[in-house]
């Protein structure tokens, strides 16, 4: 009996698969060998000792059969942790990255602006005219950003300064759209500074963002270009053939630009340019008509006379006339024309 008693016990501590669920039995287990009910003293304390054993696997059973229902509706759902955000990619320019750089310079540059950077020392009167001549510098419609450092702070801007040397203050940087720069050492002025601006832009993808103004542009060279075979007058009897050719520039002209179809925005402009050139083809049409082919000296001098209102409203068109065209950037058309 003590062995059968140990043997049971083993097998529930030790043997007995853990994973596995053994089923109730419906009627109590004989005999462990042969199935058969048991007789003996020794072998009814067996047959009660197994039926211990069923009556606990299947209250075992139950029990885990009940927690397992249970814990399905009870269990709270595993919370996900949200998706992690990608990492922000530092914006980059040709290659070089504009991470680490003040926001004042990286904006523009991402932008594909030409950026003028002055380097100066407030302490030095040369930084300081050259701080004042830096308001001055045209932005070109937005194409070009104008800033300024401190000389102590170089440091920041090593991304964009490559290969410039920035030893001394005043220095200002010219940096074009392939991030290619120009240095200028020293005491410079605006116009100097406007002129590295204009051919940072030029040799950078072009100076006029809107198509409608560089049609105009072209055209202006084109009449340059007309403009130079007119013979300039060497004696007063040159100057019938110099006012003939002064006319049929500026017709020429006139039929080109009236030509070249203004957006809205435009259109303002295009109207007072046609104005002041229909005024220069009558301005020359009436100096031409007036002095004939072979004019003498005295009577280029009776239309000096003839024509002085004519000439000091020549002057106010043209002066308004450049003022126009250089507020919209057009160097083929303006003053520097």
């Amino acid at each position: 009996m003590i062995a059968v008693v140990g043997l049971l016990a083993a097998y529930m501590l030790l043997l007995r698969p853990k994973d596995e669920v053994v089923p109730a039995s419906p009627t109590p287990v004989g005999n462990v060998a042969t199935g058969k009910p048991a007789v003996s003293g020794a072998g009814k304390i067996a047959e009660k000792a197994q039926g211990a054993v069923n009556a606990s696997n299947a209250k075992s059973q139950e029990t885990e059969q009940t927690a397992g229902s249970e814990g399905a509706a009870t269990a709270p759902a595993a919370k996900v942790a949200p998706a992690a955000k990608p990492a922000p990619v530092a914006a980059t320019k040709d290659g070089v990255s504009l991470a680490g750089l003040p926001k004042s310079v990286a904006k523009p540059l991402a932008k594909d602006k030409v950026l003028v950077l002055l380097f100066w020392n407030k302490r030095s009167a040369d930084d300081r005219a050259v701080r004042s001549q830096l308001r001055k510098v045209s932005r070109w419609d937005g194409m070009v950003a104008v800033r300024a450092a401190s000389i102590n702070d170089v440091s920041r801007y090593g991304r964009i300064a490559r290969g410039a040397d920035v030893a001394q203050s005043p220095t200002t940087l010219v940096v074009d759209r392939n991030l290619k720069v120009t240095s200028l050492v020293g005491y410079v002025d605006a116009q100097s500074i406007d002129q590295a601006a204009f051919d940072a832009l030029r040799n950078s993808g072009g100076y006029l963002k809107a198509a409608y103004l560089q049609k105009v542009n072209e055209t202006c060279t084109a009449t340059g270009n007309d403009a130079r075979f007119v013979a300039r007058p060497n004696s007063f009897g040159e100057l019938g053939t110099w006012a003939s050719g002064g006319k049929r520039v500026a017709s020429r002209m006139n039929t080109r630009f009236a030509a070249i179809k203004a957006p809205k925005k435009f259109r303002a402009f295009k109207r007072a340019t046609v104005a002041d050139h229909k005024f220069l083809v009558s301005y020359y049409a009436d100096w031409a008509a007036f002095l004939g082919k072979r004019p003498t000296a005295s009577r280029f001098m009776a239309g000096v006379a003839k024509f002085s209102g004519r000439e000091r409203q020549y002057k106010a068109v043209a002066k308004k006339y450049n003022k126009r065209m250089d507020d919209r950037n057009l160097v083929s058309c303006g003053a520097s024309a």
